[in-house]
């Protein structure tokens, strides 16, 4: 049993250019960090605007720090702009 192809889109660099496997979050922890509840978290899967996967029918969703991260900086980026 391989690892797949999948496993690569789980991985990124540190800072010394070393790859390490990103931090995956539960729903209330990806909702802490973008100060939302779980349901407007829910709905930003929903929408596509942040990436998720499903675990199991009751355990609901994981959620890589590193999009959570990249939304935070895209949100940042458009209020910056405006």
């Amino acid at each position: 049993m391989g690892n797949g192809p999948w496993v690569h889109d789980r991985l990124m660099r540190n800072r010394h250019g070393r790859v390490v496997e990103d931090e995956m979050l539960t729903a209330k922890q990806a909702g802490e960090l973008l100060k939302c509840s779980k349901s407007n978290l829910y709905k930003l899967i929903d929408v596509g605007m942040l990436p998720a996967s499903k675990i199991g029918e009751k355990r609901g969703y994981r959620i890589r720090k590193s999009d959570v991260c990249d939304l935070l900086n895209k949100n940042a980026d458009l209020i910056l702009e405006t």
